[in-house]
């Protein structure tokens, strides 16, 4: 029986090591972990059941949550597709609980998570650099798309995405949990800052170059290391600049010159460019004719071609942004509980960031902001609904949830040095 269990718990504790690697290979890999940690969470759940654990308040905002999207499914007129995802959707639920609850047991995997999750990351900004070098990366990927970089991803231009919004992994890491000397750690973080930075500007993607942008400077504004980065970057901006430009005039093309062209067109200010801008107009419409309950999970790649919701160039899978999006398909009641979700983290962010701070202040600070950011109203996004990105914004959560109730063993994970 301990054998059973001994094996149990290190197959869970590799099922997260692998977590976030496992998200360069696809969807269907973290989609399996997710499950697997799920159902061995519930089955702990049911052989010893005690939910003292849980943040009740939490749990049953999550548990309205999932109803209102079945409730809207149920009630759309494509049901059986939005049905397919609402109704598994509690699944990234249980895995956020499952998720922290295993990292709050085990502080070891913890700090293993952490320090993979940043050789991930390193790696992967690298690789990048190697394909936009080379012109192949160290698989044998080719870039598909001139100025747009994505190694491992292959045809998935998601990259950027990837590494700016695990980027607060690293710098945890680097910060608060490796035994670097806090003499040293400016250096590699300088260093870790760097190799990012320069990935995310050839991959080409400009919301996740401005996630990048906006996280170093909010980080700026509290962690000290960040503080003095600032300053080296406005004594080096200008070469950075010209290196910038050199390394990828594509890049630079369509991060600048191109955004520039779709945002002002024909004399008129665009949302982003015309095409972010005709989604948001048939998800407006979709939301003017069934404000509460929207029109069902996934039924926007369907619903524009309505001849009543039809726009020029307004088609696709999804409104590219997370509030038009719950607008369209959830209605008032969903927009509400993201709109409520992100003013809860704000309030705790800001209640944090003007009181004296430990480094476990700090440490939920970078997990508060990581969210933050991920939605922040006022950018283009992925689909919320889709199983990869869940994952990618269910998992600064689950650690939110898991620092929230760490206190003792907070001082065996977080070293002393700010």
């Amino acid at each position: 029986m301990y054998r059973d269990k001994f094996n149990v718990n290190n197959f869970q504790n590799l099922l997260i090591l692998i977590l976030i690697p496992s998200l360069i290979t696809g969807p269907l890999l973290p989609e399996l972990i997710c499950i697997m940690l799920s159902l061995i969470f519930l089955f702990n759940l049911y052989r010893n059941f005690n939910l003292e654990f849980i943040n009740k308040k939490i749990f049953l905002a999550y548990v309205l949550f999932t109803i209102l999207l079945i409730i809207g499914s149920i009630f759309s007129k494509y049901t059986r597709l939005s049905l397919e995802t609402s109704i598994f959707y509690f699944r990234f639920i249980i895995f956020s609980l499952a998720f922290s609850l295993i990292l709050e047991k085990n502080i070891k995997t913890l700090r293993l998570l952490f320090l993979i999750s940043t050789i991930t990351l390193v790696f992967l900004a690298v690789n990048i650099i190697i394909q936009y070098c080379f012109n192949i990366d160290l698989f044998g990927n080719i870039p598909l798309t001139p100025g747009r970089y994505s190694s491992l991803f292959g045809t998935e231009l998601i990259a950027g995405g990837f590494l700016a919004r695990f980027m607060f992994l690293g710098v945890i890491f680097i910060l608060f949990i490796s035994d670097i000397n806090k003499k040293y750690n400016i250096y590699l973080l300088f260093f870790y800052l760097i190799i990012n930075t320069c990935a995310i500007f050839l991959s080409g993607e400009r919301t996740s170059f401005f996630i990048l942008i906006i996280n170093i400077l909010i980080f700026s504004l509290y962690l000290k290391s960040f503080k003095k980065i600032i300053f080296i970057l406005l004594l080096c901006a200008p070469i950075l600049g010209l290196f910038f430009i050199q390394i990828n005039p594509d890049a630079k093309i369509r991060m600048f010159n191109a955004t520039k062209e779709e945002v002002f067109t024909d004399n008129k200010i665009n949302i982003f460019s015309a095409v972010y801008e005709s989604h948001y107009v048939v998800a407006f419409n979709m939301f003017k004719d069934r404000p509460i309950i929207g029109h069902g999970v996934k039924s926007f790649r369907e619903a524009c071609k309505e001849t009543r919701y039809a726009h020029y160039n307004g088609c696709a899978t999804h409104p590219h942004n997370f509030y038009m999006q719950f607008l369209a398909e959830i209605g008032l009641l969903g927009f509400c509980f993201l709109i409520g979700l992100y003013f809860y983290i704000l309030f705790k962010f800001v209640k944090i960031f003007f009181k004296k701070k430990n480094n476990l202040d700090l440490l939920k600070l970078i997990l508060y902001q990581a969210v933050l950011v991920n939605l922040f109203p006022l950018m283009p996004s992925g689909n919320f609904f889709n199983n990869w990105m869940s994952i990618v914004l269910y998992i600064p959560i689950a650690l939110i949830i898991l620092f929230e109730s760490l206190n003792k063993n907070g001082k065996y994970l977080i070293k002393n040095s700010k």
